[in-house]
């Protein structure tokens, strides 16, 4: 099931029936319509309550840029999802051959550092653009990327939005590293050339 849609069914069943019947008896045609404004209020709510409780375990000021740059990287894990896909340790066994879906292969590419995986609400997902999933394998450049990555104190998290973030080491302001996940050597190139060229 798509996602979304189950969360949304979660968020309905916690959702007073009674205001849900009232605004489903007045809508008549408008029906659907008056359950996703009902569903999205009740999911606005509910991840405004999150964020506050979020915010209020936090020590020190939180000023706008702060809330503005965990915005900015939010929103550039969702394009992430939603342009290659997140895919969750059992997608990853079966992308790599699996005849059953199972955690301990990611696990165990995770672990030695041949793939990249991030934590995201409490699970680890992998950005999808790191797998030819035509052959079924994890793309050549990540194992190397990585161990790059380890020497300059970069987490698996950093990788993955450096991999979707324009640099000029490509050439170009709009050129990705994601844009050419076919050249190996391009890469793990280009990732040694700006890492070492951070201040």
């Amino acid at each position: 099931m798509n996602p979304e849609l189950n969360h949304a069914l979660e968020v309905l069943a916690k959702y007073p029936r009674a205001e849900l019947r009232n605004a489903l008896a007045h809508a008549g045609e408008n029906a659907i319509e008056a359950l996703h404004v009902a569903t999205t209020d009740a999911i606005v709510d509910r991840d405004l309550a999150s964020l506050r409780q979020s915010m209020a375990s936090l020590r020190g000021a939180i000023t706008p840029e702060l809330v503005r740059a965990a915005q900015a990287t939010e929103n550039v894990w969702r394009r992430i999802a939603d342009e290659w896909g997140m895919y969750s340790s059992e997608d990853v066994s079966m992308i790599l051959g699996s005849e059953k879906p199972n955690r301990t292969r990611a696990r165990e590419e995770r672990k030695h550092g041949r793939v990249i995986g991030v934590q995201r609400n409490g699970a680890y997902l992998h950005p999808g653009f790191q797998f030819d999933r035509e052959h079924g394998r994890i793309r050549p450049w990540v194992a190397p990327l990585l161990a790059l990555a380890g020497e300059r104190d970069r987490t698996p998290e950093g990788v993955a939005l450096w991999m979707v973030r324009p640099t000029t080491y490509l050439g170009s302001e709009r050129n990705r590293p994601v844009d050419h996940v076919d050249d190996d050597e391009l890469i793990v190139r280009t990732a040694l050339n700006a890492w070492d060229g951070e201040w």
